[in-house]
């Protein structure tokens, strides 16, 4: 039986799958997380079965034992799963760097209690090294969707330095338009 502090762990690990990407689909608008039906707690675990079944034991254990948070997570997945479809959706390679993390973090956590477990030195080092050979990969994926977190907001920055020096060279057309909206005068030339 795990501590609760393991659940915790691994109820973090649970909606961090869903959250892993989140910078790279800021784009994407937040439609997606209007929907007001909640999903059932079918579509969710068929859904976590589909992406990444590693995490239905430890979901199935924090039913179990801690029934209130489970039914709290289940509601965050409903809005969580959407969104990451959209980062699916709309960007296939942040998806799949994330759930090869995900799918690895859990691997890692596993050859941590296996290490832990084990007695035989040989096998105690085989494991480290396996378990460092993961981390290092886990490592990589995460540098990879910071840098390109890092190349989206260099983007969304560049886009809005554009703007502002366009506003900045139609400064008098602009203040002129509004001035004629709010004064009420009504030109011939607008679009009906």
């Amino acid at each position: 039986m795990k501590t609760i502090s393991s659940v915790m762990v691994m109820m973090a690990m649970l909606v961090g799958l869903v959250l892993c990407g989140a910078a790279q689909a800021e784009d994407m608008g937040e439609e997606f997380m209007e929907h007001d039906e909640l999903m059932s707690e079918a579509e969710i675990r068929a859904y976590l079965q589909q992406t990444l079944p590693e995490a239905l034991p430890e979901l199935d254990e924090l039913k179990a034992e801690y029934p209130l948070e489970y039914n709290e997570i289940l509601e965050e997945y409903s809005h969580e799963i959407r969104y990451w479809e959209e980062i699916r959706v709309n960007h296939p390679e942040a998806f799949a760097r994330s759930l090869e993390a995900e799918q690895l973090e859990y691997k890692s956590f596993d050859l941590g209690e296996q290490i832990f477990d084990t007695q035989d030195p040989a096998q105690r080092d085989q494991l480290t090294a396996e378990l460092r050979t993961i981390l290092e990969r886990i490592f990589d994926l995460r540098m990879a969707e910071a840098e390109f977190e890092v190349q989206a907001i260099e983007q969304e920055l560049q886009e809005l330095t554009s703007m502002l020096e366009t506003r900045r060279q139609h400064r008098e057309q602009i203040i002129d338009r509004r001035l004629a909206e709010l004064a009420g005068d009504h030109d011939a030339m607008v679009w009906w």
